[in-house]
């Protein structure tokens, strides 16, 4: 043993036929658990930054906004439009993109009726245009 802590599959978990302590959950709502923490498991938890050093922002609703169409996260982008005719500064607009690739076989068979780009502005919660909101079009073609 060198002290570091390894992950076992599961396939080779051993199970006790007999349990040796009452059980607080069902076997059945602790797979479920398991895979709905395993389907977040590549989203990181909380409002720091990631540790990537080209990282800028964060995203309040990162990995939690799903597209309606395919149900993949979507994922932050942000937008800038300028206002150099108007001699305005300009504006930085944050955006929730869906990741299905239409050229990818998986994502076509998986949704082929979705369009190449599905994206929802993140805005109107709050005072900053950077605030997300809930709304009922989250995921419709725009």
């Amino acid at each position: 043993m060198d002290g570091k802590t390894r992950q076992v599959p599961r396939d080779q978990w051993i199970w006790s036929p007999q349990p040796t302590r009452p059980a607080i959950i069902t076997r059945q709502m602790w797979e479920n658990a398991q895979d709905i923490g395993a389907e977040h498991a590549t989203a990181r938890d909380g409002t720091e930054p990631s540790a990537h050093p080209l990282t800028r922002r964060t995203y309040i609703l990162r990995s939690r906004v799903r597209c309606r169409i395919c149900r993949r996260r979507m994922c932050g982008v942000v937008r800038t439009s300028s206002r150099y005719y108007t001699g305005e500064p300009d504006v930085t607009y944050v955006y929730y993109k869906c990741a299905h690739n239409t050229g990818n076989q998986r994502h076509f068979a998986a949704a082929p009726d979705h369009p190449k780009t599905v994206t929802v502005r993140a805005f109107g919660f709050g005072t900053s245009p950077h605030t997300p909101r809930t709304h009922h079009d989250h995921g419709r073609p725009g």
